[in-house]
């Protein structure tokens, strides 16, 4: 009976865990469409028109749009991961 006892102990040990690491998992799916936004961005600039654009503008255009795909997936990230490890989104309470 001892042995049993200390099985559950076990389980409930590694389920405590388990709740207090998957907090802290949670990355949105919304930083790759960020990125995907980016990239359509991109391609839109470069097959736009009959003329093909100056490589100076095409640079700048390339680098902002890099850094705003950058600053949106990392904010959108770190948004999400604090939302979820404060527990907004605990909906199960298991009791013991």
């Amino acid at each position: 009976m001892e042995k049993i006892n200390d099985h559950l102990k076990n389980i409930s040990e590694i389920r405590s865990m388990m709740e207090h690491s998957s907090k802290f998992l949670s990355l949105s799916g919304l930083a790759g469409v960020v990125a995907l936004l980016g990239a359509g961005a991109a391609y839109l600039r470069l097959t736009q028109g009959g003329n093909p654009p100056q490589k100076e503008s095409l640079f700048s255009f390339f680098v902002l749009t890099a850094a705003i795909v950058l600053f949106s997936a990392l904010g959108l990230a770190i948004f999400f991961t604090t939302r979820m490890a404060s527990g907004i989104f605990m909906y199960v309470k298991y009791e013991k």
